[in-house]
């Protein structure tokens, strides 16, 4: 209890608010003025050296993963156009399919396209 007793603030120790604004020194646009071209300063080449290094690593995170996405797109892509192309010839070979059946049925060869027209299931050949 007795070392609480020197934290005790007394009369001495409070200041008014008049006082307080007295001894601050106010400074005015007039005395800002200039400062800037007057203030010294020092480049801290260290820490302007670690934040570059920094920088330069960010960015090369950054391409590799711009590869990454590029390479991933192609051959997702290539993937696409290798399914697409797949279709189509499969398309073209049933289609040929077709047309030899209805040659054996009716004696009467017909054309690819003439096949497709006339086939019941036209769903089934989709164009890309």
């Amino acid at each position: 209890m007795g070392e609480s007793l020197w934290n005790l603030r007394t009369m001495r120790d409070l200041k008014m608010p008049g006082e307080i604004f007295s001894q601050a020194r106010l400074k005015t646009i007039n005395a800002l003025s200039g400062t800037e071209e007057n203030t010294p300063y020092s480049i801290d080449e260290n820490l302007l050296a670690a934040q570059k290094e920094t920088d330069r690593q960010w960015f090369a995170k950054q391409e590799l993963a711009m590869q990454k996405a590029r390479k991933k797109l192609f051959s997702m892509r290539s993937k696409l156009k290798s399914i697409k192309e797949q279709n189509k010839e499969r398309s073209r070979h049933r289609l040929q399919l077709m047309a030899e059946r209805q040659k054996k049925e009716t004696g009467k060869e017909r054309t690819i396209s003439e096949t497709a027209q006339n086939s019941s299931n036209s769903s089934m050949f989709i164009e890309y």
